[in-house]
């Protein structure tokens, strides 16, 4: 099964969990301030650094701890017009460390803690928090970034407040907020949250998908994935 974007495409056949929105959000919400250095955490199949790859010059390093989904992403990034500049290792975040220091850390997280597990352990690896817990990601993510790094992380609301409080506790504070609502009429679904070192107000930002009905999208998402889809 392949999804088709303007630039590259995503070979997902074999993928525990496929192309979804959330992945496509953190992807063209996230601020870049001509980063050189990237991380993607928990990859997946590569979506979200494939879409850093076509909006800047960065060297990006992806990490994901799936045996399949490694290897899906591995083939989705060999196929792609930035494999020179994207590279891709089988290990869990807590074994990771080249060395470097990161403009940007980027994931689209494990948020499930409680809920009935699947019984495919891939998507558990992927839906789940216990390769890779809310505090450990945001420890180790200050741990890698640079000075004027940021931390882009898209969670359910629930989650993604409690985050900002634990980053709170690395000395991390939450600079931009983004409510995404599915549509006007419905509570917000998603948080998208960027983090840095330095302690300043929030930018906060509401986003709709949806506008007039099912696949009827609004201006601003039209407007924000527009140079990655396809049709919209």
């Amino acid at each position: 099964m392949i999804f088709k974007f303007k630039q590259f495409s995503i070979d997902q056949t074999n993928a525990p969990f496929k192309v979804g929105t959330d992945g496509v959000l953190a992807g063209a919400l996230c601020s870049l301030s001509a980063p050189k250095q990237i991380l993607d955490i928990g990859t997946g199949t590569g979506l979200i650094a494939l879409m850093l790859g076509q909006r800047c010059s960065a060297k990006i390093d992806a990490i994901e701890i799936n045996q399949i989904a490694f290897n899906q992403a591995k083939l989705n990034f060999k196929n792609s017009p930035w494999v020179n500049k994207i590279n891709v290792h089988h290990c869990a975040l807590q074994e990771y460390n080249l060395g470097k220091n990161y403009d940007l850390i980027i994931s689209n997280p494990p948020f499930f803690q409680s809920s009935l597990k699947s019984e495919s352990q891939n998507k558990n690896d992927a839906r789940h928090t216990d390769s890779l817990t809310p505090t450990e990601l945001v420890r180790m993510s200050a741990d890698l970034l640079s000075s004027t790094g940021k931390l882009c992380l898209i969670y359910p609301v629930e989650e993604g407040e409690k985050t900002i409080a634990l980053a709170k506790e690395q000395g991390m504070y939450c600079t931009r907020i983004v409510s995404i609502k599915p549509t006007p009429d419905k509570k917000t679904k998603r948080l998208f949250l960027e983090f840095e070192f330095s302690d300043i107000p929030a930018i906060r930002e509401e986003l709709i998908i949806e506008q007039n009905g099912r696949h009827q999208y609004s201006a601003a998402y039209k407007k924000l994935t527009e140079e990655f889809y396809l049709n919209l």
